[in-house]
């Protein structure tokens, strides 16, 4: 009979100087045992002795495989103690030897300082950041005590918090005290559906210090808008403002907003406007981003003519006034409309990006370009379209008449929008015959986006443009990016053509996923322009 094996060693699990019971002659079918086992009949007398004598030398063999048992399991624990002890230790042993003891204060201010380091979208900030810098070691805590700049950022978001800490407001004031003279960085969201009270403590205790505002965050509940009159000739050193309504009732008793009009230092406007109130800002503004109906862009805007950068949305339905914007400084873009384009006259402008929907007609998108550019006699570097115009031709005419372009950023919204671009990219390419592209012969960088799932790059038709630019004399495409196309990339023949241009020293990039509706706003029209 085989003996039984410890399941961890291997060795054998018989006790010394113990005989192991043979029971598999007695217990098997057709044995007097197993007719007794599987039946009610009682056993004979000549029969109960053995029986007897069987289940005492069962007993007596049980209780030395209980013994050892026991002994095995004690020097089990034994060794798991050890293992722990030494498992502990070697782990310390890794954290003693760490690179980040060793890092100098420098460069974890920089950790710390990075985007990432703060909680994602749906974490307690307050609990959070700068906080836990302080929790990690004495080194990072006084790293981060001495560093007035990670304390200058504060948010507080009652759309995700629902209880604070009882100590919140003086945390806060701890918080501010901190950041000492650093300009603050405040973000600010209310709620509807929070508790009032607590909003208002809170925001009363960053009222206290609003002449160190650099940058505001608001989102506004009608509690926090009854204090925005305290802000008035307050706010010497905000530079940046973003505003929107908490809820589509938040505004409903709101006659004006005329509180940062004597922000001197303001530059950059953020404002969801849709609710149409009134709102008064100061002449600098370089950096203007609004949604709003037309006529309240342009009462604002008539009043700001040092803007820069301005991205103008309005309600597809609203009604245009005959004014003419004039802009002397504007150099890019936004509109969401391209009849926008019509009451723009911006003598600098060297970017423009617009949506162009399926409502939009051919002919509107055509004339409204022209207006621009006739206008406003500026040129266009470059161009970015999220949708294309219906008919190719139309596409073909608009970059026809933008030959000065160098950035182009294209992004199908629409299934239709999609095979458009795959049109217009065999257009681009430069034929053999050519010594010039027929289409914008100065681009250089070109962009390729989409925000519908199924929208396919014919990679052909694509790779074959880019080699025809690139290989062109006249040509200078030397940067080209794909986003989001739908169902993979390149494959692997084109690859390696892009493989071999690259190596020439050409810049490309494929990007899987499909982009989010509006990332290309900012993405493309930030980000892509000089």
């Amino acid at each position: 009979m085989d003996l039984p094996l410890c399941s961890k060693c291997g060795a054998s699990l018989r006790s010394e100087g113990t005989t192991p019971l043979d029971l598999s002659a007695s217990v098997g079918s057709g044995t007097r045992r197993y007719e007794l086992i599987h039946s009610n009949e009682p056993p004979e007398d000549s029969e109960l002795g053995r029986i007897r004598s069987t289940v005492s030398r069962a007993d007596a063999r049980l209780a030395r495989i209980e013994e050892e048992i026991s002994k095995l399991r004690a020097k089990l624990e034994v060794l798991e103690e050890e293992h722990d002890s030494l498992l502990e230790y070697r782990t310390q042993s890794k954290e003693i030897m760490s690179p980040l003891r060793r890092m100098p204060a420098e460069l974890l201010v920089e950790i710390f300082s990075c985007p990432s380091s703060y909680p994602e979208e749906g974490q307690p900030y307050m609990a959070h950041v700068p906080w836990v810098f302080t929790r990690v070691s004495r080194r990072w805590r006084n790293v981060a005590l001495s560093t007035p700049s990670l304390w200058s950022r504060i948010v507080i978001d009652y759309g995700v918090i629902t209880e604070y800490f009882p100590e919140s407001t003086l945390q806060l004031e701890r918080q501010i005290q901190r950041a000492q003279d650093v300009g603050s960085k405040v973000h600010f969201f209310g709620s509807e559906l929070s508790e009032s009270s607590s909003q208002t403590r809170m925001f009363e205790v960053l009222l206290q210090h609003s002449s160190r505002w650099e940058e505001l965050d608001l989102i506004l509940s009608s509690q926090l808008f009854a204090l925005l009159p305290r802000l008035r000739d307050r706010l010497s050193s905000l530079k940046r403002l973003s505003l929107e309504w908490a809820s589509l009732t938040s505004h409903i008793t709101i006659q004006s907003i005329d509180y940062f009009s004597s922000a001197s230092s303001l530059v950059d406007f953020t404002f969801d406007n849709q609710s149409c109130v009134p709102v008064t800002l100061p002449a600098n503004l370089t950096r203007y981003d609004v949604y709003a109906p037309w006529h309240m862009h342009s009462k604002v805007l008539k009043l700001c003519p040092y803007i820069v950068d301005a991205r103008i949305t309005v309600e597809p339905w609203t009604e245009f006034s005959l004014d003419v914007l004039v802009l002397k400084h504007l150099e890019r873009l936004y509109a969401s409309t391209p009849e926008i384009l019509n009451y723009i006259h911006a003598p600098q402008l060297e970017g423009l990006a617009f949506h162009i929907r399926d409502k939009d007609r051919d002919a509107v998108v055509l004339s409204s370009m022209d207006t621009l550019i006739q206008c406003s006699a500026c040129t266009l570097k470059s161009l970015c379209l999220k949708g294309l115009p219906s008919d190719i031709l139309t596409a073909t005419q608009l970059l026809r008449n933008l030959s000065a372009i160098t950035q182009l950023t294209i992004i199908a919204d629409t299934y239709a929008a999609a095979g458009k671009l795959n049109e217009l990219v065999t257009h681009l390419a430069v034929h053999a015959s050519a010594e010039i592209a027929e289409l914008a012969p100065q681009l250089r960088s070109f962009f390729v986006g989409s925000s519908y799932g199924n929208c396919d790059i014919d990679w052909e038709s694509y790779s074959g443009m880019v080699k025809s630019r690139w290989e062109a004399e006249n040509c200078d495409l030397s940067t080209a990016l794909v986003a989001g196309p739908g169902h993979g990339g390149p494959d692997y023949a084109t690859m390696q053509e892009f493989d071999t241009i690259r190596r020439q020293g050409f810049r490309f990039q494929y990007k899987s996923g499909i982009l989010e509706m509006n990332s290309w706003d900012y993405t493309a029209t930030w980000m892509f322009f000089p």
